[in-house]
């Protein structure tokens, strides 16, 4: 780092503050999406694709879709924020605190796509973790001293392409490689039974609590 004296701000300060985004991003940006695929997905009755190359090609370029997302959705946020150089806020925010919903991405796109996995778990947790480190290290090793050069933002803007794709692509990977085969989808009959049932006991609670609230209990 010592290398960079024109550096806008300190990496270090600026760095301690991002790793402590990071779990915040994990819970508040990558859970919540995980929980409703794995809700949406044991709900439907068949996969819309069946496994294999279609959709390995359909799961990496919905990794890289992603990534160009990130990758623009970052540096609007920096630039919104006031920040004076764009592609350098832009680079923080991607390797601190986009690189994990990054990596959920393409674990999405394979169980939207093609049903539920046997190692489901596994394979979420493999690919956010590809992401991660990916793009941090990119971020460490490649970009640190080189987002702090004057240069034209066009470069920069596809350094980060870069850098990013090839994390999404790692994440890809190491979701096709660790996910298993596919679980069998639930027959409709099991499927509607099992609304029937969350209904019904929606149902009860509801009559319990205003009972309750009347005076009856």
């Amino acid at each position: 780092m010592l290398a960079c004296p024109n550096a806008g701000f300190d990496f270090l300060d600026a760095a301690s503050v991002l790793v402590l985004l990071t779990p915040l991003s994990f819970g508040l940006l990558t859970i919540p999406a995980y929980l409703a695929v794995r809700r949406l997905v044991r709900r439907r009755f068949s996969p819309a694709l069946v496994r294999g190359s279609l959709e390995r090609l359909a799961v990496i370029v919905a990794a890289l879709a992603g990534a160009c997302a990130a990758v623009a959705y970052a540096d609007r946020m920096a630039a919104a924020s006031g920040v004076s150089d764009a592609a350098v806020g832009g680079e923080y925010l991607l390797a601190f605190v986009a690189s994990v919903p990054l990596g959920a991405i393409p674990w999405a796109a394979g169980e939207l796509a093609s049903g539920a996995s046997e190692r489901q778990g596994l394979a979420f947790l493999s690919s956010v973790a590809a992401a991660s480190v990916l793009r941090l290290s990119a971020f460490l090793l490649l970009e640190a001293c080189c987002f702090h050069r004057p240069s034209a933002m066009a470069p920069l803007f596809l350094l980060q392409l870069a850098a990013t794709g090839f994390a999404a692509l790692g994440a890809a990977c190491a979701y096709l490689a660790l996910r298993g085969g596919a679980v069998e989808s639930a027959f409709p009959e099991e499927v509607a039974m099992e609304r029937v049932l969350s209904a019904y006991s929606s149902s009860i609670r509801e009559n319990r609590s205003l009972l309750g609230s009347s005076g009856f209990f």
